[in-house]
């Protein structure tokens, strides 16, 4: 953004007013503070106030106003170029980000199916401590954020899922062993073999036993 004209400032050129030189000093010293300002739109607001006030103090004379306007200019100037220099940094700085994180996605993305539960977990935990050392991506982030952790919830379901599913399984076998023990069921493998607990294996046969109490007690036939 590029200062008014002088002509917005001069004021009526034959009507030297009192005091002008001295409050326009005290405006350009306003000015040429505005390059402490971090935030944009606080200096710019300042710079407004200060136009309006820079015009508002009056013509300070011939050759003095001309040269107080160039410092007021200039103050302001510097302001103006300095943000548009600090934004050009900021929008870089971004998108570098945004390109990082475009890469964490696709690796997550490519994680989200894996059954190597234990490995992947580690992984996507790597995945998220990268991210957060990034820091912002501006605009994009919230976007970027979301399509990161649809990924990441992907696979954390799926494990949770087979969790569960696991969970099912060892409360199920731990149920039959515990009638196993019981005696209350026995475990066929093929023909006669000795008792096996072999929950997982497909081929195993699990039935009642007719009575488990007399089998305990009538010793098997032969050696």
């Amino acid at each position: 953004m590029r200062s008014p004209p002088e002509s917005s400032f001069a004021g009526r050129r034959n009507d030297i007013r009192p005091g002008a030189i001295e409050a326009k000093e005290a405006i350009i010293r306003e000015a040429e503070g505005l390059i402490r300002h971090e935030k944009f739109q606080d200096g710019h607001s300042k710079a407004q106030r200060l136009q309006r006030e820079f015009k508002e103090a009056g013509y300070a004379g011939r050759g003095r106003n001309h040269e107080l306007y160039r410092r007021f200019r200039a103050a302001l100037d510097t302001f103006y170029e300095l943000h548009k220099r600090k934004r050009a940094e900021r929008d870089k700085r971004f998108a570098d980000i945004a390109a990082k994180k475009e890469r964490l996605i696709s690796r997550a993305r490519m994680l989200s199916d894996s059954t190597d539960w234990k490995t992947t977990a580690d992984e996507m935990k790597r995945l998220m401590d990268e991210w957060k050392s990034l820091g912002s991506a501006g605009q994009a982030e919230e976007a970027l954020w979301r399509r990161f952790n649809d990924a990441r919830r992907r696979f954390f379901d799926r494990r949770s899922e087979n969790f569960k599913k696991r969970e099912k399984e060892f409360e199920q076998s731990r149920y039959r062993k515990e009638r196993l023990v019981a005696g209350e069921i026995v475990v066929v493998v093929g023909s006669l073999l000795p008792i096996e607990v072999q929950p997982r294996m497909p081929h195993v046969v699990v039935r009642p036993r007719p009575d488990s109490r007399r089998a305990r007690e009538t010793p098997r036939d032969g050696p």
